[in-house]
């Protein structure tokens, strides 16, 4: 996260009390949204829990549906670059990043995670400083939680299916913080993660400090020892910020990005200066310019600019995932990248991913990898047109906001498909048993296979699926009207599949 998102966080009156308790005010930023609206999102942590200790994956609270391993098999994944020298240590299994701010400024003495659904996600717990610094609360690996309150569950329940108050034992700091980064490990969970509020605990006041009026007297006292020193100023003297605006984005844009992270930590108008976006664009199109991975997932591109990427023609991997790219600007970049292999442009709404489609089909017969979630108007002419690209072995259309198609339209697409390895069409209304029975005898490759809300699939034809695939490693069949009993019948007779049960359905 860039500094100059927190500026103004630490602006906050000091008000008398001895201890603060507080839910989150606002999200700055979450790295996984399950879409673009309000169902599940972080924007759901703001205020008091709405749901706890009720168990359950609930709509209006936030969910983190990417678990288990299965992203690192993907086609899509490539390990993040520069980590193969970090010692251990200093790079723990880190899948997704979460920072709150709260409305007030405290020395922190505790936190409360309020975990609705499968809880043991969080692995580390951050806190932002007035210094512009980040200090570590909590770790998983070295640090220990407090022990459980007992919360008002159905005692029925076995544990890992209740709320749960998770209270880490965290650090002590001496600067203030009002926002928190927590991150959390996916990879080793089974299921979906929930979380239904953080509150902050904390002290307007370092425990040392008993009085709070004791220390204004030495504060004044060294104002006014300080303002009696002389001041040797040359009020003639040109100094930098003085420059022409353009001119100190020209200068800057000679500085590499280490330079520019220690200038933005100079002065408040140097961090304002170091946001302006032309210097990254500068950065990358001069110092890359064979670039060919690009991520801006979720990130707000300046449509004021007519400016394009004219130079990214090496593209291989882009990632556009909750952007604001417009439909015209993609289709230019994709024109220019004919060795493109990934895109996703997942929770893109302001894309008409039909057009999208098309224009792949046209530029990008090599793609290997595309990710439509929850894009709006994917049409069943779109759809078609990817036959063309052969070489799919990942395609992920789940609750695409579909125009009216034909029976038998993913069909005929994965007709001309046989590589597809990982297949996401959750929600898709046009997904029949018919589909089921041309992926179980044209796609033998097929490792991964999302059916989520698929309601009218037949039982018949999901099995049909576990038998043609001998590949298949993961089957997601929650509502999909499948019993308990059947679920498990099909994990006796497949043990190599994971196969993901309904979550208001667990398996007997």
């Amino acid at each position: 996260m860039m500094l100059t998102e927190l500026d103004g966080k630490f602006d906050m009156p000091l008000q008398f009390t001895r201890e603060v308790q507080q839910f989150v005010q606002s999200v700055l930023h979450a790295s996984h949204e399950y879409g673009p609206c309000v169902t599940y999102s972080s924007a759901n942590l703001t205020g008091r829990p709405n749901n706890y200790p009720t168990y359950g994956d609930h709509a209006d609270s936030y969910l983190l549906t990417s678990y288990g391993r299965w992203h690192s098999s993907a086609p899509s994944y490539t390990p993040e670059f520069g980590l193969a020298n970090i010692p251990a240590i200093d790079n723990p299994p880190v899948d997704e990043l979460l920072v709150v701010s709260f409305e007030r400024t405290v020395y922190p003495t505790g936190l409360a995670v309020y975990e609705t659904y499968n809880g043991g996600a969080v692995s580390r717990i951050w806190a932002f400083s007035e210094s512009s610094e980040w200090h570590l609360l909590w770790d998983c690996r070295t640090d220990v939680e407090l022990p459980q309150t007992p919360v008002d569950n159905d005692e029925s329940e076995a544990p890992s299916h209740r709320a749960r108050l998770f209270r880490p034992k965290i650090h002590a700091i001496q600067p203030r913080t009002r926002v928190l980064a927590i991150e959390f490990n996916m990879r080793d969970l089974s299921d979906i993660y929930g979380m239904d509020g953080i509150m902050l605990i904390g002290t307007l006041f370092p425990f040392s400090q008993q009085v709070p009026c004791d220390g204004l007297v030495p504060r004044a006292l060294n104002r006014v020892a300080s303002s009696a020193l002389p001041v040797l100023i040359d009020q003639d003297a040109i100094q930098i910020m003085d420059l022409p605006y353009e001119m100190l984005v020209k200068i800057l844009s000679f500085l590499d990005p280490p330079s520019l992270r220690n200038m933005e930590q100079v002065s408040y108008a140097f961090r304002q200066l170091v946001a302006d976006n032309r210097l990254c664009r500068e950065n990358l199109l001069v110092r890359c310019p064979s670039l060919i991975e690009l991520s801006m997932r979720n990130t707000t591109i300046d449509t004021r600019t007519n400016e394009r990427p004219r130079d990214f023609t090496h593209l291989q991997k882009l990632d556009l995932a909750r952007t604001n790219v417009s439909t015209e600007a993609l289709i230019e970049v994709l024109s220019l990248s004919p060795a493109l292999q990934h895109l996703s442009i997942a929770s893109c709404t302001e894309v008409n991913s039909g057009q999208i489609a098309e224009a792949v089909a046209m530029y990008n017969t090599q793609l290997v990898s595309l990710n439509l979630w929850k894009t709006c108007a994917f049409s069943e002419t779109g759809l078609l047109a990817l036959r063309v690209c052969t070489k799919l072995q990942e395609l992920d259309i789940g609750y695409a906001n579909y125009e009216a198609t034909t029976e038998d339209t993913i069909s005929q697409l994965l007709v001309m498909l046989p590589e597809m390895r990982k297949l996401v069409v959750p929600g898709v209304r046009p997904v029949k048993s018919a589909d089921l029975l041309t992926i179980a005898h044209r796609c033998p490759r097929l490792e991964y296979l999302d059916l989520m809300g698929c309601v009218v699939v037949s039982i018949e034809a999901v099995h049909e699926v576990l038998a043609g695939c001998p590949a298949l490693r993961f089957l997601e069949v929650s509502f999909c009207g499948i019993s308990p009993a059947c679920i498990n019948d099909w994990r006796k007779e497949f043990p190599l599949v994971v196969i993901h049960p309904s979550v208001d359905a667990p398996p007997e």
